[in-house]
């Protein structure tokens, strides 16, 4: 992805996951890491990143998207 004028608080990605448990269970928890996780905020409830601050060009990030649920065990996936 290549990001150019992105200012602080823009959308920058959406992602999504579902979880066939039922209740607690099911509630998700959206996480970034990667060595460019820090340039990133994502909404933990629903997964959407937005820009931590102001980007003027850069054509890649390494982040990891994860996302966890509330069961027991905690099961969790991620994604480059």
């Amino acid at each position: 992805m290549s990001i150019i004028g992105v200012q602080k608080g823009d959308f920058v990605l959406g992602v999504s996951a579902m979880d066939a448990d039922e209740g607690e269970n099911s509630k998700l928890k959206f996480t970034l890491g990667g060595k460019d996780a820090q340039n990133f905020d994502v909404n933990p409830a629903n997964g959407v990143i937005t820009a931590s601050e102001n980007f003027k060009q850069k054509s890649s990030f390494d982040i990891i998207v994860e996302v966890q649920d509330e069961g027991l065990p905690r099961l969790k996936r991620e994604s480059r």
